[in-house]
């Protein structure tokens, strides 16, 4: 079904997703396909005729098995309290390249993890779990990393994972605030965000919270 544009619901938005049925569809799919190869970057591109104008429509198969790569098994609290959430990805970066990524930048990534939707194609956000709080920290303080190559420029943003997390302050399960500012940086209840955030220095402190939207 194409993507859809938000002030339409008839105007094709300039993609649309293909489900086969077997892996032997997906290969005949792209030996269909002139394939270009610039700068290491593989583009598959299907030629059609449309309007009796010749196009290209670029073809972006995801291996299922590309959603997750680990250098190691992260621990419990790792995941926990090392972990970011990453928005704004490019259909065409898959968790190994982000690992590397990642881990060039801000060093001792452990996992990552790409979100996928019902049909294993990945929805433009995941996870990165890192093995030292020091890594984790330089990620969060980032906020953004900026990357270029050859067919692919993106800016990825990164947030705190909140997601289940306990309070610093009551250890209260499911906290819905993180505090970025360096003389906090922890997870807090609503009722432990107001105490604490009601003292000198603190009241101007932003929170983030749970469902923040990633911009592009």
């Amino acid at each position: 079904m194409a993507g859809k544009s938000p002030n339409s619901k008839n105007t094709p938005k300039g993609y649309l997703y293909i489900i086969l049925s077997t892996n032997e569809n997906v290969l005949n799919l792209l030996y269909a396909c002139d394939l270009v190869i610039e700068g290491g970057c593989e583009t598959f591109n299907f030629n059609i005729i449309y309007k009796k104008k010749h196009k290209q429509l670029q073809v972006i198969p995801w291996l299922t098995s590309d959603s997750y790569f680990k250098f190691s098994e992260p621990t419990e609290n790792q995941k926990i309290k090392l972990t970011v959430f990453i928005g704004a990805l490019h259909g065409r970066l898959h968790a190994k390249a982000i690992a590397y990524i990642f881990n060039k930048m801000f060093g001792n990534v452990v996992a990552v993890s790409i979100d996928t939707d019902r049909h294993k194609y990945p929805t433009g956000s995941g996870r990165v779990t890192f093995g030292l709080a020091e890594s984790y920290t330089k990620a969060i303080i980032a906020n953004f990393i900026q990357i270029d190559a050859k067919k692919l420029s993106k800016k990825v943003q990164i947030e705190p994972c909140i997601d289940g997390q306990k309070c610093y302050c009551c250890l209260e399960d499911d906290a819905p605030n993180f505090c970025k500012e360096r003389n906090c940086f922890e997870y807090y209840c609503n009722t432990c965000w107001e105490k604490q955030h009601s003292a000198i220095g603190y009241t101007n402190h932003v929170p983030i919270r749970r469902k923040s939207k990633f911009e592009d």
